[in-house]
């Protein structure tokens, strides 16, 4: 779902520590995880890439993943799962965001 007011530098801010007001204002749309940037990236994609988000915000978002978020791809074909997996070299990925996915995966019952 492209949104024209959705922005790389609106998701990307959006993570940042002290932004949590903002964060939840933006999550109460139910669709919030399935909205795309001019790249096609989501808040997902932001969120695993170079772990743009504190612990905090990382817990937050894996309430609300889903399947569907999951999957959806940017322009260069990457899901929030490549972005995580590519990220696995990262010690705060390798231990506060990959064991959540995996666990939520198996949740989601994710094929």
């Amino acid at each position: 779902m492209r949104n024209e007011e959705i922005t790389s530098e609106l998701l990307q801010d959006l993570l940042q520590s002290g932004k949590r007001p903002e964060l939840n204002e933006f999550l109460e749309d139910a669709a919030a995880l399935y909205h795309q940037d001019e790249h096609g990236k989501t808040l997902l994609h932001y969120a695993f890439d170079q772990i743009h988000c504190d612990r905090a915000t990382a817990n937050l978002l894996f309430e609300k993943i889903t399947a569907r978020a999951l999957c959806i791809a940017d322009e260069k074909g990457n899901t929030p799962l490549h972005i995580a997996a590519e990220s696995l070299h990262q010690r705060e990925m390798h231990f506060m965001v990959f064991p959540h996915l995996l666990k939520k995966a198996e949740e989601l019952q994710f094929n």
